[in-house]
């Protein structure tokens, strides 16, 4: 079994609460995979190195934590609510790509 590089390991994030703060992790490939191929921010995106990325990945991560409800501070929460936004993010596009709501998708 091969451990993650420094690169891949999950993402800190800090979130206010009612109580006052705290700190959580969040899956790096649902984070490099919303933020970064979802978004299309690759085709935007130029990092002269892998730790350019890494920091700019984190910034879009704590900023879209920041935008959260509070009421809920948990790794899964944050989790659950990016594999929901890949997925709507999905068909989102391909509507825009078959220029039709009915995909014939059974959801």
């Amino acid at each position: 079994m091969s451990s993650k590089s420094k690169y891949e390991r999950n993402i800190k994030v800090n979130a206010k609460t009612s109580s006052g703060r705290t700190s959580t992790t969040i899956n790096y490939t649902l984070c490099n995979y919303y933020f970064f191929h979802a978004l299309e921010k690759e085709k935007e995106a130029k990092f002269k190195t892998i730790d350019e990325r890494r920091k700019w990945l984190e910034r879009q991560v704590q900023t879209w934590v920041n935008e959260q409800p509070t009421a809920c501070v948990d790794s899964g929460y944050y989790e659950e609510m990016l594999a929901k936004s890949i997925f709507n993010e999905g068909i989102r596009r391909a509507k825009e790509l078959y220029h039709s709501d009915n995909l014939q998708l059974d959801l």
